[in-house]
């Protein structure tokens, strides 16, 4: 928990033991308070305390730990509406941990507190309200550290006096200064009879003017108090006052009428007061405050309300929520708890004051590390409602508001009510001043709620309902049931008109509208027949009343005539009664404004149809463009496509194709007819051979189903555009059906084609399938064999699209292969006379060798 942080950095961790002791509950109740973020930036907010202006506007200062800075905050109002902050002290390094500030006689606020970096006790003192200028002055410099757990008073005369504590010899201390700007400053140990004592002092002034502190012994954990017998303090008289254990953290001091000390403080795991029977404390009892839970009671403050009851507030840090409790008499018999807010981990640093007897708090939410501001506010006790009945058009609905204290109304607020499905508002009539305030709704023609209306929110803009300058709260407690409350003025009205389907409507068809109301109605026909006015292109036309009467939904009817025609969607018009009546049950003559018509946009009547034809690439489609066609015709469309495509119709038409010619199915809808031309595949090719040996075909297959030849053909070995360089063959190869060059086109990328070669005769024995161009190796373009099958006259190879064999090295859907079969034909090699004569040697040699 948060005080145990500040206790376990000198080794008492025993604290923890606090939470483990058992508790009682006390009354808890959750009051009004409103409560608001007054500065959020940054985390800010700590070690907070605070003060009224003369207007009981909120002058806060605390420690900002985003800058390390003091600062003071000014409200603009009592509630805090809007403030400003200004920095007390600039000084670099740490300034401001446990502040505590007063206002002097001029209202200028003077704070003690703690310069973190320097380790010493300083003040500072605003030389006008605002402290647009301020003095800072060092109280106490005279030990390694000193001045944390500071409490301000001034002097009758104006001058400071601060309780703090020595942090170097662990003593409670006193600094009083001579004058209002301390020019100098008189320190005196009022207590240094423990290990640890002084800690969290809280101080007031006696009608002596002589201070009066309470403060933790840190070594025996017990609260006590210093009654001092001089401004100065030279010879205190020290008592305990709850020897614990483990009590007087966080004490909060106050001189009740007589001048006798009370104190509220933490201790054994619960909120607690001590309330002394005389002013130095010789007899006192102790009650406890809050015990509805562990962890209760810390950063008390505490006030005493106008007839003496003490009242403080304080963080729960077992729930993280700031609380109020409230003594139910002087004596403090039994305490009221009030949770002030609970949102985020909020009560820290509690800093309280009261507005007559009205409490306002400061403190810190810790999630998010802002500065709060809560004030208990005006909030409804009871709402009075009216009584159950069935209320029609021109009577009132009066409801009584009722508050927990008076209330004044500035402005027009208004009580918000549910009827049937929409919302309404009871105007304000009166009450202001008073704990009861009054509103009224008037029941308007087409109010309607059948199963009660129902109250919803106070309808109060900041400033409009306020006791004291404090808004209200707008939340509505103890309302009474409304559910025999009921409303019942409507006519009947039209909720929706239902067009026939979508559709396109002939000559002698019929087409029904269905016309709902919210309740059912009587149709009297008796002086005319009801009737529903309809656009049709541009002639107005009329769906006369067919059936329905005593339902809610009326059947209309309009049968298409010759001549009548809507290619866009018809329109419906107003709801004519026509010399006729439409009522419900208790005769209330029905409104007939329509509403919730359906769409109307597809209900066509004889209407054409659009058909758009279009054609693909490598061919033509005539006609081209949108025709109109009457519906249930057709259309025939002539397709051209270019040499080697054939054509294919597609779209939403429907239809047939016959050779090259289209015709449509019936046109019933606007549709397209979609040509598109299609490459016819080549995969055969046959042609005579460019060295005259008969005629050579070629076939393959794979490669996709759209791969064909493109221009192929066979060349001689050289002479032709397409033959290799001249001269470039390998040496002693014949290529007896010289070449065979070709593309492969509209081949899937990367698929591989297996091409059959059939030549007119068998191939020599050891040929070989000879390519020309390059190879992903070598990209010059050379002579490589190509890996074939040969069997008699045919010969089988495979080309993967970009791999080896297609020239352009590319898996782009296109073969290149110029190649052919080659076979050696090159006469055994002749030794030359030297050879002869080396080879002669040699066999000398070996035959000596051989002999010995």
């Amino acid at each position: 928990m948060v005080f145990i942080k500040h206790l376990a950095r000198r080794g008492r961790l025993i604290l923890a033991l606090l939470f483990a002791i058992g508790f009682l509950s006390i009354p808890q109740a959750r009051a009004a308070f409103a409560t608001r973020a007054v500065h959020a930036t940054g985390y800010t907010g700590l070690f907070i305390s605070m003060a009224l202006d003369a207007a009981q506007r909120p002058i806060i200062s605390f420690f900002d730990f985003s800058t390390t800075d003091l600062q003071i905050l000014f409200c603009a109002d009592r509630q805090c509406s809007a403030a400003t902050v200004k920095t007390l002290d600039l000084n670099a390094g740490a300034v401001g941990r446990y502040g505590s500030l007063v206002l002097n006689a001029a209202g200028h606020p003077v704070v003690s507190y703690y310069d973190s970096t320097g380790q010493r006790l300083k003040l500072a003192i605003c030389a006008d309200p605002g402290c647009d200028a301020v003095t800072t002055v060092i109280l106490d410099d005279s030990a390694a550290d000193v001045g944390q757990y500071t409490s301000l008073q001034l002097s009758p005369a104006g001058n400071p006096m601060v309780s703090y504590w020595d942090v170097t010899n662990r003593d409670l201390k006193l600094a009083v200064c001579a004058d209002p700007m301390c020019s100098s400053v008189t320190t005196t140990v009022v207590d240094g009879s423990a290990s640890v004592v002084g800690e969290y002092s809280s101080m007031q002034l006696n009608a002596a003017g002589n201070p009066v502190i309470a403060y933790l012994d840190g070594g025996a954990f017990s609260l006590k108090i210093a009654t001092c017998n001089a401004p100065t303090c030279s010879a205190p008289l020290i008592r305990t006052l709850d020897p614990g254990p483990f009590a007087g953290l966080y004490p909060s001091l106050r001189l009740d009428a007589a001048g006798n000390p009370v104190v509220a403080y933490a201790g054994n795991s619960a909120s607690k007061i001590v309330q002394c029977q005389d002013a130095t404390c010789t007899a006192s009892t102790i009650h406890f405050l809050d015990q509805t839970t562990v962890g209760v009671g810390i950063y008390a403050s505490l006030r005493l309300l106008s007839d003496g009851r003490p009242i403080a507030s304080y963080f729960n840090s077992n729930g993280s929520d700031l609380r109020v409790a409230s003594c139910v008499d002087v004596a403090c018999s039994a305490a009221t708890v009030e949770v002030v807010a609970s949102a985020g981990s909020i009560g820290y640093y509690s800093s309280l004051r009261l507005v007559g007897d009205r409490p306002v708090i400061a403190s810190h939410e810790g999630n998010n590390g802002d500065l709060m501001f809560s004030y208990k506010a005006p909030g409804v006790t009871s709402v009075s409602v009216p009584a159950s009945g069935t209320y029609r058009a021109g009577q009132n609905l009066d409801f009584a508001v009722h508050w927990d204290e008076p209330v004044t109304v500035v402005g027009a607020p208004t009580l918000g009510l549910t009827l049937g499905s929409g919302s309404v508002n009871a105007s304000y009539l009166g009450g202001s001043g008073g704990t009861e305030l009054t509103f009224r709704y008037t029941v308007q023609p087409g109010d309607i709620d059948a199963d009660g209306i129902a109250v919803g929110a106070l309808g109060a803009p900041p400033g409009t309902i306020h006791a004291d300058g404090y808004d209200a709260l707008p939340a509505l407690n103890g309302v009474g049931s409304t559910a025999g409350i009921l409303v019942d003025t409507a006519a009947p009205g039209v909720v929706s008109v239902a067009p026939p389907p979508s559709g396109n409507y002939l000559t002698g068809q019929a087409m029904d509208f269905s016309v709902s109301f919210d309740e059912p109605v009587t149709v009297d026909a008796s002086a005319g027949t009801p009737r529903l006015e309809l656009t049709v292109g541009a002639a107005s036309v009329f769906a006369d009343y067919v059936a329905g009467s005593g339902s809610a939904t009326l059947v209309f009817r309009h049968t298409v005539a010759a001549g009548e025609n809507d290619n866009d969607g018809i329109a419906v018009g107003a709801l004519q009664l026509n010399g006729g009546t439409l009522a419900d049950a208790a005769s209330n003559p029905a409104a007939i404004s329509l509403a919730g018509v359906g769409s109307t946009v597809g209900v066509l009547v004889n209407r054409s149809y659009q058909v758009t034809a279009s054609a693909g690439s490598n061919g033509s489609i005539v006609p081209a463009g949108t025709q109109a066609v009457a519906q249930g015709a057709s259309l025939t469309f002539s397709l051209a496509p270019q040499p080697g495509y054939a054509a294919s119709v597609g779209g939403t038409c429907g239809g047939t194709l016959a050779g090259n010619t289209f015709t449509t199915a019936a046109i019933v809808a606007d549709c397209t007819v979609v040509a598109s031309f299609a490459l016819v595949p080549v995969r055969s090719y046959t042609g005579p051979s460019a060295t005259g040996e008969g005629a050579i075909t070629a076939s393959f297959t794979g490669g996709g189903a759209t791969c064909s030849f493109d221009t192929p053909q066979y060349i001689p070995l050289t002479g032709h555009a397409h033959s290799p360089p001249a001269g470039s063959a390998p040496p002693g190869e014949a290529f007896p059906h010289g070449l065979f060059d070709f593309r492969a086109v509209e081949c899937g990328a990367g698929e591989t084609i297996t091409m059959t070669i059939t030549y007119p005769s068998p191939v020599p024995p050891a040929s070989r399938y000879w390519k020309y161009g390059p190879t992903p190796s070598e990209p010059a373009p050379h002579w490589y064999i190509l890996p074939a099958t040969i069997a008699g006259a045919t010969v089988t190879f495979s080309i993967t699209d970009g791999g080896l064999g297609d020239d352009d090295l590319a898996a782009n859907g296109t073969i290149v292969d110029p190649g052919g079969i080659g076979y050696l034909v090159s006469p055994v090699p002749v030794l030359s006379a030297g050879a002869v004569w080396l080879l002669a040697l040699m066999l000398v040699l070996l035959a000596v060798r051989q002999r010995y």
